[in-house]
């Protein structure tokens, strides 16, 4: 069989890896043309900002193209994630085309032609989607800015900075693959070389200080800042870069340290705890990002809420950030539910009831859940509370983004939770033939 057709049976096997991926960068070119529509949209550009004179300190650039930039690379970041983890699935197949004799090249080929299947038909409706979003764009800036033109016009600058953006991310996609196949092909057979450091308790205890460190200091320095927009956002990024690493290393060190000092007698929370750990070790990266995007792009909302084009830019930024963020949380989550299929079926053998089974899923995900709201939270609320104290904001925006903050989370579990249950009811089935 050739490599082509062997990538092509292997697609269709691994479908639902496949759409996953193929979503991610589908939601990429949705975000490129959304956000390169904005920058080339002329009668979008304030020429009070976007002037020059002469040096580079004279340089201005209006934030709506900052923060329109950093979304189109936040978008791009998450596609290379997704597309690390659509590899992370990848050494069986791999192996297999090892064992049948292909080289270096051809394992990379084989990576390529899949990752080129996937994008090509995921740009098509990536590119359509783009601009209705695009257009809905202009019709919302449009009517605040008081703009009488057209909404159907999209810049088609916009669909030459997104492929240019998009190939240039493509061969770096490349390389990541490239790579993949180099350590799969010689580090993971030559496993005896492997040397994996192992932490000690001393540099845990160290590590959980300086995340707890951070987020005094944050915290800190938004007590002593001057009242302004502005003056928040250093102290919300220190403090949610404090409150990301309390997540994902001091949380799961707490969790191993009340496991073996107590001796928890309840064994629902003990399973429960276990899951949550390993969930969240296994989602470090995302759980962080997502923490520090709650945080940060909050307060960017809400600095720039008096210029209508910043905020709306502002507030489609936010949504396009989390949205992406949940899809990558969600589908990591359900990657690794798939793994505790064993787990589950052993725990029905050996005496649990599917209620029980049922207790310990939610106890995980209430926890995962909550704390991940729950850290990021504390940040945000500080904040609205001292905008609302000072007449900045009403009672109404401030309710409004304390929904925005709260329901992804609550989106993402209720999907979890019914992917778990799904998956107990499949070892229920497989009980019952057995």
């Amino acid at each position: 069989m050739g490599i082509i057709k062997f990538a092509l049976l292997m697609l269709k096997r691994e479908k639902k890896r496949a759409v996953s991926f193929g979503l991610s960068i589908m939601f990429t070119f949705v975000t490129a043309v959304l956000f390169f529509s904005i920058i080339n949209n002329t009668l979008l550009v304030d020429h009070t900002l976007s002037t020059s004179g002469g040096s580079f300190q004279d340089v201005s650039i209006p934030m709506s193209t900052l923060v329109s930039f950093a979304a189109i690379s936040f978008s791009f970041l998450m596609l290379g994630m997704s597309n690390e983890y659509f590899l992370s699935h990848k050494t069986k197949e791999l192996g297999i085309l090892t064992i049948s004799g292909a080289n270096f090249m051809e394992s990379t080929f084989y990576l390529l032609v899949q990752t080129l299947i996937i994008s090509f038909i995921a740009m098509v409706p990536g590119l359509i989607l783009g601009v209705g979003v695009s257009v809905l764009s202009n019709k919302i800036m449009y009517g605040y800015m008081g703009i009488d033109s057209t909404i159907f016009y999209v810049s088609p600058l916009a669909f030459r900075d997104t492929f240019v953006t998009f190939l240039a991310v493509f061969t770096f996609v490349v390389m990541l693959d490239m790579g993949f196949v180099h350590r799969n092909d010689v580090t993971t057979m030559i496993s005896g070389e492997k040397s994996n450091a192992v932490k000690t308790h001393g540099s845990d205890v160290k590590t959980a200080a300086l995340y707890i460190g951070l987020v005094v200091l944050g915290f800190a320095m938004i007590a002593s800042a001057p009242f302004s927009a502005s003056e928040y956002l250093a102290p919300c990024l220190v403090g949610s870069f404090g409150l990301s690493g309390v997540l994902a290393r001091v949380v799961p060190m707490g969790i191993e340290f009340g496991k073996r000092k107590q001796a928890m007698a309840d064994k629902i929370k003990i399973i429960g705890l276990s899951n949550l750990a390993y969930s969240i070790k296994r989602s470090e990266m995302t759980t962080r990002v997502y923490n520090m995007a709650m945080v940060v792009m909050l307060s960017l909302m809400i600095s720039q809420q008096n210029n209508p084009r910043n905020f709306i830019t502002s507030v489609m930024a936010y949504f396009v950030v989390i949205l992406l963020l949940c899809v990558s949380i969600v589908y990591k989550y359900l990657s690794e539910i798939q793994s505790r299929r064993v787990t589950f079926f052993n725990l029905y053998k050996i005496g649990y009831t599917q209620a029980q089974i049922k207790k310990c899923m939610r106890y995980e995900l209430r926890h995962y859940y909550g704390l991940l709201t729950v850290l990021p939270f504390t940040i945000c609320v500080t904040l609205l509370v001292i905008f609302y104290s000072h007449g900045s904001l009403s009672l109404t925006f401030v309710l409004c983004l304390i929904g925005i903050e709260i329901l992804p989370s609550f989106v993402m579990m209720a999907i979890t939770y019914r992917n778990y249950t799904n998956l107990l009811k499949e070892i229920m089935e497989a009980v019952n033939h057995v």
